[in-house]
């Protein structure tokens, strides 16, 4: 299918949904779809243009024609990383929880804070060249923003179930245990978007202003 079309059905989808949870209008919502559907073509054949490609061009001929590395190649690199990092965190918090239960929502936070920070020191430390040659098509973007929404999301409801939890003796040994690890592995799905496009935005504004200066 032609990059254009599918640039345009994206469009649709995410006015759409911006109409129906943002903006929590109904008449917004009949009409949403076929203003981001033409602000999509529109975007898609601007895309098109910027790389002398043909309107009929496909997805696939799009990204080859940008050089970029694949996005969910890097993703799932840095994914290990951090997924191996919760692990540790876990292991570490188990026996505060199992102690002290009323911590339990302090310690939550603070090992989701070293599963993002130790993730973002590898892959700043890594010096990966292919960090910093990511296509950022639109629908790389929207993936990544899906998938930061998503896992922030099931973040911000294990941690809302931790506070509810924590002072309640009767929850069973196993299933604090269990919960620790899941809640952690929510973390580390986070962890490397924060971490690979964060550090590659912030190497393409670095570069917007060295340029600017000269």
């Amino acid at each position: 299918m032609p990059y254009a079309i599918l640039v345009s059905a994206l469009g649709a989808i995410i006015s759409t949904a911006i109409a129906m949870f943002a903006m929590h209008s109904w008449s917004a919502t009949k009409i949403a779809p076929f203003v981001g559907a033409i602000l999509g073509l529109i975007v898609g054949i601007a895309a098109l243009r910027l790389r002398g490609l043909p309107l009929r061009a496909t997805l696939e001929e799009y990204r080859a024609a940008g050089g970029g590395e694949s996005v969910g190649r890097i993703l799932s690199l840095y994914l290990k990383i951090a997924l191996n990092t919760s692990i540790v965190v876990s292991v570490v918090e188990l026996p505060i929880f199992l102690i002290d239960r009323a911590a339990g929502s302090y310690v939550f936070v603070a090992g989701l804070m070293v599963i993002i920070a130790y993730t973002v020191y590898r892959v700043w430390s890594s010096n990966d060249p292919r960090l910093f040659n990511i296509d950022l098509d639109v629908f790389n973007i929207a993936g990544a923003a899906g998938m930061f929404i998503m896992s922030g999301g099931l973040l911000y409801v294990a941690f809302r179930g931790w506070h509810d939890l924590m002072p309640n003796t009767t929850v069973p040994d196993s299933d604090l245990i269990k919960g620790v690890f899941v809640c952690n592995a929510f973390g580390a799905f986070t962890a490397p978007v924060i971490a690979v496009f964060g550090l590659n935005l912030s190497h393409r504004l670095a570069k917007l202003m060295s340029t600017q200066q000269r």
